[in-house]
């Protein structure tokens, strides 16, 4: 039965693969080349969703304690009431 199953799915998979082949060879190389960034920006859309993936955005590192929040250069110090951001001002 599990045998009769795995063949028809692989008889399945052989002929969609051969429906497909042909016109994966006939489409021109300037076609695949603009074809590409928009697979591979759909790919990563798709990866980002998923919890191990390495197309996730990096979260910079944060430090924190009672007196002042620091995250990507803005520095935010609650005893002074004052916020810095990067370019120096405050």
């Amino acid at each position: 039965m599990a045998e009769g199953i795995a063949n028809s799915i692989g008889d399945f998979l052989h002929a969609a693969v051969l429906a497909v082949a042909p016109w994966l060879f006939e489409v021109h190389w300037f076609t695949w080349i603009l074809l590409s960034p928009v697979l591979f920006l759909a790919y990563a859309m798709f990866a980002g969703k998923r919890s191990n993936s390495k197309f996730k955005r990096l979260e910079l590192p944060v430090e924190m304690n009672h007196e002042a929040f620091q995250q990507a250069g803005l520095r935010v110090c609650y005893k002074d009431a004052t916020v810095s951001f990067p370019n120096g001002r405050t």
